[in-house]
């Protein structure tokens, strides 16, 4: 190295963000301060959903347990559980509850799987 040459300090790699944004390093000690209960640091937002009556879900499409968890591929045991409110149903299970709740016709149909037919009137023609 020449004396004329100024030093240069050593490089760090490039982290791909743009001058002054934070990185990922930053986010998450806000984010173990925070579980750690200090709440000046950070945000958290909560979201509060209703529980599901899953009986009163399975009432409406007048299935029984066997018949409901075979419909929608669920396993009996789950049902029970969900219905003694003993596990809470989360996920995709909580949405495919929800759509059967607000249309449980349509979902039916949907999967061809419509309610029995009426029974049909056995009164002989004259």
């Amino acid at each position: 190295m020449n004396a004329a040459e100024p030093a240069l300090a050593p490089s760090r790699p490039s982290t791909g963000l743009p001058a002054g944004a934070s990185s990922g390093m930053q986010g998450a000690r806000e984010a173990l301060a925070y579980a750690r209960g200090d709440k000046s640091i950070g945000k958290a937002t909560v979201i509060a959903v209703d529980d599901i009556d899953v009986s009163k879900i399975r009432d409406k499409v007048k299935l029984s347990q066997s018949a409901f968890a075979t419909a929608f591929g669920i396993k009996p045991a789950t049902l029970r559980n969900w219905e003694q409110h003993r596990v809470k149903p989360q996920g995709p299970a909580r949405v495919l509850l929800t759509i059967i709740d607000r249309d449980p016709v349509g979902v039916l149909k949907a999967l061809h799987l419509e309610s029995a037919p009426k029974k049909a009137d056995r009164r002989k023609a004259a």
